[in-house]
């Protein structure tokens, strides 16, 4: 089975409501071999501290570390970052 990676970059305020609620998402995900086939989701997070640079930092470590083969990026910077 491959792994996708769903990365999400929060801060620490939202890191226990935004977390469980995607968490939840990604266990419903592999229970359900209809929606990605031979796929396995896995959530990386990541706290940004607020700031678009600490963000931009763990996005880059992702998206070249070669581990990793990232399925999407959720959070409060992830168009800002798609978009630079």
């Amino acid at each position: 089975m491959q792994e996708l990676s769903l990365i999400l970059l929060v801060t620490a305020d939202l890191l226990l409501t935004i977390c469980a609620g995607a968490l939840m998402a990604v266990e419903y995900i592999n229970r359900d071999s209809n929606i990605l086939g031979d796929y396995q989701l896995d959530l990386l997070v990541e706290d940004t501290e607020c700031k678009v640079d600490i963000a931009m930092k763990h996005f880059l470590h992702y998206a070249v570390d070669g581990e990793h083969t990232v399925a999407g990026i959720l959070g409060k910077y992830s168009v800002y970052l798609l978009y630079m």
